[in-house]
């Protein structure tokens, strides 16, 4: 795993509280050590795993890697509206 840089977001590092395992089209976000987004890159979607109620911090981390990996600018209602629902393999 590799350590989400910051390159949209304001803050200068996330100090290793996000990690990114980026194995074939799979791109799979933690934050805290909790998997909290799936980017499948083939496809061009993304799967939020139960997040509805996430911390800031999180939340930052979330719209970054969609900003960096999709190129996606959204807020917080957009990424859930845009969901695109249960990832299956």
């Amino acid at each position: 795993m590799i350590e989400l840089k910051t390159i949209y977001d304001s803050r200068q590092s996330f100090y290793k509280k996000a990690m990114i395992d980026w194995k074939g089209n799979i791109i799979k976000l933690y934050s805290y050590d909790t998997l909290v987004l799936i980017i499948d890159v083939n496809k061009n979607k993304y799967y939020l795993n139960d997040g509805r109620l996430w911390s800031n911090t999180t939340t930052r981390h979330i719209k970054e890697t969609l900003h960096q990996y999709l190129g996606l600018n959204y807020t917080s209602k957009e990424i859930i509206k845009n969901d695109g629902g249960n990832y299956e393999e």
